[in-house]
């Protein structure tokens, strides 16, 4: 291993930070899930547990707990299969770890990886959006941190990108599509900046390859008719806590003797790593994912029903829409104003509205999200 990076939350991180940045020094461990490819590794941060003052020791060397909450955590890291992370707080830039951050390190971090050997384990000291770290596995020193990145509305990447095409250079986009509308987002986002690296998906998801290639990426666009795909890529999304941005729209006609357009919904739905995910929306449940299927089980579905094509100019406004969110995930230009679930657009009246709601987490959301690999 080369490189570990790390991706945390935005709640989580905010939470994490709320602990280790009070006036009493404090620490606490972020158990991660992961992403393994080759050389490369990236932690997933999934839950934050803080020192609690039981544990607490007083010493003359800062701070000290009982070694009981070390074990606590590794067995917790066992039985869910995450990596242990122990995180603090060093004000400033460019965070280092102190003599005593390093002892702390040496003594507790190959003890933890020899135990369990299957997954890395980190020592993190956290600063003003930076960070430092060392990682090991195996009871051995294999890395150092490399990147952090929050993300949330917008991946807050530690060190900071520059707003604009520096920024988006590094960006990896992923389009999954079985329609226009995926291929006319990809088109966009490239017209925008040639500097980001988009894949475009035509095959169906959840592929091996897909797989390999969309845990790669920054933020994913879906633009598919099935809502089993949608269903398995929000999955997915949370689970490796990429945002998602999932288009659709559709023309219904009227039932009167001569058909005319009753209504055109269209919906840009946003899954952000700490926001509501599909299924929290209303967007995919049991009953539309049983319709699909006719009745038939799991994985069987080989001809779905597919609903009638878009206009062209009518997907046009929804992919534009989208392909803005995807360049405000990328750079964060709108700030905290961007809302959490995305918009809703009535193509009759030409109508965009926001659409935000509160993230309480469901089953999926809880089950999933940050789990990588595991």
């Amino acid at each position: 291993m080369t490189t570990a990076d790390l991706r945390i939350p935005r709640d989580l991180y905010t939470a994490l930070k709320t602990h280790v940045t009070q006036a009493q020094e404090s620490a606490g461990y972020l158990l991660c899930g992961m992403i393994e490819d080759g050389e490369r590794v990236v932690l997933l941060g999934r839950e934050w547990w803080p020192v609690r003052p039981r544990y607490r020791l007083i010493s003359s060397h800062g701070m000290a707990w009982h070694p009981n909450f070390d074990v606590a955590m590794l067995n917790r890291a066992q039985n869910e299969k995450l990596g242990c992370v122990l995180v603090h707080h060093h004000s400033g830039g460019s965070p280092q770890l102190s003599p005593t951050d390093r002892e702390t390190c040496e003594s507790l971090l190959p003890f933890l990886s020899s135990e369990a050997p299957d997954r890395p384990h980190a020592f993190v000291v956290m600063g003003d959006r930076a960070a430092a770290g060392r990682v090991y596995r195996a009871g051995q020193l294999v890395a150092s941190l490399g990147d952090t990145a929050v993300v949330g509305s917008a991946i807050d990447r530690w060190p900071p990108a520059t707003l604009g095409l520096t920024g988006l250079r590094a960006s990896r986009v992923g389009v999954v599509s079985n329609c226009g509308g995926g291929f006319l987002t990809a088109q966009l986002v490239r017209s925008v900046s040639e500097a980001a690296c988009v894949t475009v998906l035509a095959e169906n998801f959840p592929s091996r390859e897909a797989l390999r290639a969309l845990r790669e990426c920054d933020v994913i666009v879906a633009c598919l008719d099935r809502f089993q795909a949608r269903d398995d890529l929000n999955r997915f999304c949370k689970r490796y806590l990429i945002p998602l941005i999932d288009l659709g729209i559709e023309v219904a006609l009227s039932h009167d003797s001569v058909p005319m357009t009753a209504s055109i919904p269209g919906r840009i739905s946003k899954v952000q790593p700490d926001g509501p995910c599909l299924r929290c929306q209303g967007v995919v449940d049991d009953a539309r994912l049983e319709h699909e299927r006719g009745g038939r089980a799991l994985g069987q579905l080989e001809n779905p029903r597919l609903p009638d094509p878009a206009i062209i100019t009518l997907n046009g406004v929804v992919v534009s829409i989208a392909t803005t969110e995807v360049l405000q995930v990328l750079t964060g230009f709108a700030g905290g104003e961007s809302p959490n679930c995305g918009w809703i657009y009535d193509g009759v009246t030409g109508v965009v509205e926001r659409v935000e709601k509160r993230f309480r987490g469901c089953s999926v959301c809880v089950k999933e999200r940050g789990v990588g690999d595991a």
